[in-house]
């Protein structure tokens, strides 16, 4: 059976819209380690506060490359358990038999 979303979560954000009947939900395609990036989208037009509906923020991203993949990767894990507003995926390679 093919998948059509091959993907797996490394975090996932599953109550975001718990308990709100969300009108917007804007997915914002970042990179790990753009923690400042998303710190001004958090604190602009990303607070669901400056707005008269429901609006959620989620941030979206694969896995980090490079020499500092671990620290990263925890930052992140720290960054999400904070916010709770970031979904990261890695793509799921089948196994051939």
């Amino acid at each position: 059976m093919a998948n059509p979303h091959p993907f797996s979560y490394l975090i996932n954000s599953p109550n975001i819209c718990d308990g709100v009947d969300v009108y917007i939900i804007a997915y914002v395609h970042t990179a790990p380690d753009h923690y400042k990036r998303r710190v001004v989208i958090r604190q602009t037009w990303g607070d669901p506060s400056y707005y008269d509906v429901a609006v959620r923020v989620v941030f979206v991203m694969g896995r980090t490359a490079g020499d500092d993949q671990t620290s990263v990767q925890k930052a992140l894990e720290f960054e999400a358990a904070q916010y709770g507003d970031i979904v990261q995926e890695v793509s799921y390679v089948p196994h051939s038999d």
